[in-house]
Order: structure tokens, then sequence, then C-alpha cells
């Protein structure tokens, strides 16, 4: 597994299957095992990891689990990282933690660039607040969407999805809009039709179910709002116009405006699902019509 956050939107590959919805505290806490470090600790862990592989680099804790590497004798630091989506994945199992932290400190240390091809280059969905935690570093071309929702361009491979900077973009040789609709055309192909279900049983909310395990498989969930004709067959699914939220990475929801308290429990989720999931987005809700998505409600963020 590769879990790397980059400079920009988030960065990220989970090719293994989660849960849906986490074990209640009071059961983790009684269960016996290793239990998750704490985001403090997972720093620490990190840090002693990275000076056991290379002892010539210094890893300095920045801000909300924000690192910075540098190598002795350099007056800048090499490489700036988050790390609160490799804290998040220890949550459902403590005991992939050390694993996790050693390959991800391979991860930090390489410092090898590959440039994002045209066949590479797809979008991410992110949320500004997100966007405003990153650490200062390369430019990244961010795409207004809906309300607190932006998009970005990032490069896709088998083990992780990384920021694709201006620099790079401008290397491709084609203008911001061609670039757009490339990486639109690259997603129309990797991703099928769109299917779903209720959250429960009578439930007037419904999640997007993107693969026969469940939902959440390719990382991409939250970036599904990018393609709106895949979302037009399921107007057909609520009553009113359909509302959609993508609380987090691994996250797609949506109700009906006339659906009975369906607007409530929505919001009421985006909110629970956004606090609580280990990849947020944004608890924004978005209104699909004939021409895409505007925003549903006020932005959570100013």
């Amino acid at each position: 597994m590769v879990v790397l956050v980059a400079l920009g939107c988030v960065a990220y590959r989970d090719p293994e299957p989660r849960f849906e919805t986490p074990a209640p505290d009071h059961v983790t806490k009684a269960a016996s095992g290793p239990t998750q470090p704490s985001p403090e600790e997972f720093v620490t862990l990190f840090t002693r990891t990275v000076r056991r592989i290379d002892p010539t680099v210094r890893v300095v804790a920045l801000d909300h689990m924000r690192v910075a590497g540098r190598r002795e004798g350099a007056e800048l630091p090499f490489k700036q990282l988050t790390l609160e989506n490799a804290w998040g994945e220890c949550r459902p199992a403590p005991d992939s933690c050390p694993q996790l932290i050693e390959h991800f400190a391979h991860v930090f240390l390489n410092e090898d660039h590959e440039a994002p091809s045209l066949e590479t280059l797809r979008l991410a969905l992110t949320g500004i607040e997100i966007r405003r935690r990153q650490p200062t570093g390369p430019e990244f071309e961010l795409q207004p969407f809906a309300g607190d929702l932006v998009s970005c361009f990032v490069r896709d491979s088998p083990d992780a999805i990384t920021n694709v900077s201006l620099s790079d973009l401008a290397a491709l040789g084609l203008p911001p809009n061609e670039l757009r609709e490339r990486a639109l055309s690259n997603m129309r192909q990797a991703f099928g039709p769109l299917r779903q279900a209720p959250i429960q049983g009578g439930s007037p909310v419904h999640a997007v179910v993107t693969s026969a395990g469940g939902i959440a498989s390719d990382s991409y969930d939250n970036a599904r709002l990018l393609l709106p004709e895949r979302w037009q067959p399921l107007r057909a699914v609520v009553h009113g116009d359909l509302v959609a939220a993508t609380p987090a990475r691994d996250e797609a929801v949506f109700t009906g405006t006339e659906e009975p308290r369906g607007i409530d429990m929505l919001t009421y989720l985006a909110t629970e699902m956004w606090q609580r999931e280990p990849h947020p987005v944004s608890p924004q809700l978005a209104r699909l019509t004939d021409d895409g998505w505007v925003p549903y409600g006020t932005p959570h963020f100013e």
C-alpha cells in the first residue's frame, strides 16, 4: 500500500477493502491487540523510522501532522509531507501501523520525480479547508467546483495518486481546458456506471456503490462527482432534485429535496463523516441540475 499526501490536493491509494463503518470506540478499546497511536506518537514513530533508514536525514515536525525532511548540511528541506492520511489508515487495523510507517518512510525518502503523461492524468476532488491545511510548496491548478469543493490534477499509477504541479502541466504542452478534458476522458474510460443502495432499509439517503465489494475501492469515489452525466440516471431514484455530498474521499451519498427527512439526514451524515473519516474532504452539499452541479446551501467554510 502507498498512502502519500503531497503538497496541494491529497494523494493516495488504498487497494485493500475497508470497513464501511468503524467499530464503536468501546469495542475497539476492549479488543485485545495493538492500539492506534495518537497523532503525536505516529509522528514520533515515523521520525524514528526515517532516521533508522537514513541517519543523514533530519525530520522536523511542523504542525497538523506535517513534517519536513532535511539532509545534513542542506539549508532547505527536500520534502514536506502530511501524515494525517497515513495515520488514519491505522484506525481500522492498528497492527498494520509498523508496516505502514516503514513503507511510508521509504516513500518519504524517495526523491525521484516521475512526470505525468496524458494517459495518467486524472482529476481529484478536495475541500478548500483541506487545501488550506497543506504546507506551502509548488503551485497547483485548483479549479472551483461547487461551494467548498475544488478540483486539481493528479497523476494516477498502480501504487499512488500524486499531485501534478503547474510546471508538470506546462510540460504536457496543452492548454488547461484541454488537459482537463483529457483527464475527464481518462476517468470516463476507467469508471463504470454508478450504482446505489440505501444506507439502510427504508432510508431516504443512498450511498454510491463503486465496486462489487462495497463502497470505496479505488480512491476516486468522491471524484466521480466530476462526471455529472454519470449521476443523471440516479435522479430517478429520489423525489425532487438530487442532492449529493462527498464528505470524505471514500464516501458519496445522496438524497432528494422532496424526500421526508432526506436533506436533514444527509446534512447530518455529511458532517459526521467529514469529522470521522480518515480522508476528509468537505461536508458541502451539491444539487444536480441539467448543466451539472451547483452548491446546495451555504458553504461550510468562508
